[in-house]
């Protein structure tokens, strides 16, 4: 019996924002994917109805790039839709308690310049200040990316015991044939992917594979996730923290002060030492995106078909045009100098140099801002042979003056903003 795999990708017009989500399908079952969720300004209306696609369905995986007011907002309201269904396992960056409050503040300053409720700013607030525990307490399970000590370090998921391939994963021997249907979607504990990057480098990389159980017994993994992250520097973040605490007159990030915290910005988000402080904060606390890379798992040199519908056109292709599967790939809030770091990176044969050469569908980083442009990013990911995508979330009248038209040209970007359709991708295989 053919599986049908399919992963169908969206991207919503949440405005100066980010939410999108993707759904990984294997023989009519489905693996839910939300990527951030959230929203710059409550003038951008989402009620109850732009949650209509996940009510009552549980969300498998839900990645959070990094803790801002736009990427993060509307999470409660996630939780509400899901309703009696969950959130399942939330994958985060890491971040140590200087930065928590950081992410706090920033968050609340945000938050001030929307026409959310106290109430509301609060609750978000506590969120990025707490991380880890907010959503622990809403039972899903957390899993951490970039720890000093690095919990997935030197582990690999159960069962991949065996040879491995060219990139050091193990292989399986069922590994992209198709056999039953599957009777369930699980996904494999994240391990550490040690050589992906070269030797010294700030960045840390992580796969973890989409299984499929049939009711045969043999264990396919149509897809894998990779995930990499570059920590947030520490030294110069424990700088800031120090300052804001002085500013504000708080201790430490502590569930029963985040309140305070949110309160103590809203009576001074109008002074020139907080503001400049605020500002400087943003290229810090976007340098830890968490990046998100869904792909087929093929075996090398196995006949695949793919079809990939781009914008409405449909393409089709096999893996003698496009030898490696092609990806979908999320980058959150990545700064230029991220995107170049992490292609010297990976200029050296690694797991990671290919996948970033096969990429289908693109988010552009932080809203297509000029600050974020990278000419070798743009040769490497966007310039492809295959059909492919690139899509920028941004807002109709964004303050920060995103997108750049200029970075709406050289990524040949779709923009979805309020009042634009959501931008919608399917790829298919066998």
């Amino acid at each position: 019996m053919v599986w049908t795999k399919r992963i169908d990708f969206t991207l919503w017009p949440v405005g100066q924002g980010l939410f999108t989500h993707a759904d990984i399908w294997v023989g009519g079952k489905s693996f839910r994917v939300v990527y951030d969720c959230g929203t710059y300004s409550s003038r951008q209306v989402v009620g109850p109805s732009f949650f209509a696609p996940l009510a009552n369905k549980d969300v498998d995986l839900l990645v959070i790039s990094h803790f801002h007011w736009d990427h993060i907002s509307r999470i409660p309201e996630l939780l509400d839709a899901v309703g009696t269904k969950k959130v399942k396992e939330v994958w985060i960056p890491y971040l140590s308690p200087e930065q928590r409050l950081l992410f706090a503040v920033s968050t609340a300053m945000e938050g001030t310049e929307t026409d959310e409720s106290a109430s509301r700013v609060n609750e978000i607030t506590r969120m990025a200040g707490m991380g880890r525990e907010w959503f622990e307490e809403r039972g899903c399970v957390v899993r951490e990316f970039g720890a000093p000590d690095d919990p997935f370090a030197g582990e690999g998921p159960p069962g991949e015991e065996g040879p491995r391939n060219e990139e050091g994963i193990p292989e399986r021997e069922d590994e992209g044939r198709d056999s039953d249907p599957p009777a369930e979607l699980s996904l494999t504990v994240p391990h550490r992917l040690d050589g992906a990057f070269s030797r010294g480098s700030a960045f840390r990389a992580y796969q973890s594979r989409l299984d499929a159980r049939p009711a045969s017994g043999r264990i396919e993994s149509p897809v894998r996730l990779l995930t990499w992250i570059r920590p947030i520097d520490s030294s110069r973040t424990e700088k800031l923290a120090n300052e804001l605490q002085n500013l504000l007159s708080v201790k430490d990030v502590d569930p029963r002060t985040l309140s305070a915290i949110a309160q103590a910005v809203r009576d001074q988000a109008t002074r020139g030492d907080l503001r400049n402080l605020y500002e400087s904060l943003s290229p810090d606390l976007n340098s830890g995106s968490l990046f998100l890379l869904a792909q087929p798992t093929i075996r090398p040199r196995q006949p695949v078909r793919f079809c990939a519908s781009v914008r409405g056109l449909p393409h089709w292709w096999d893996n003698d045009y496009y030898p490696y599967p092609p990806a979908v790939l999320w980058t959150g809030d990545a700064t230029a100098e991220v995107l170049d770091e992490l292609l010297a990176d990976t200029s050296a044969p690694s797991p990671l140099r290919e996948q970033m050469r096969s990429i289908l569908v693109h988010q552009v980083p932080h809203h297509g801002a000029a600050a974020c442009l990278s000419q070798q990013w743009i040769d490497t990911v966007v310039e492809r042979r295959a059909p492919h995508s690139s899509v920028i979330s941004a807002g109709r009248s964004s303050r920060y003056l995103h997108p750049s038209p200029e970075a709406v040209w050289r990524y040949h970007a779709a923009v979805v903003c309020e009042g634009s359709p959501p931008f919608e991708t399917s790829l298919t295989w066998r």
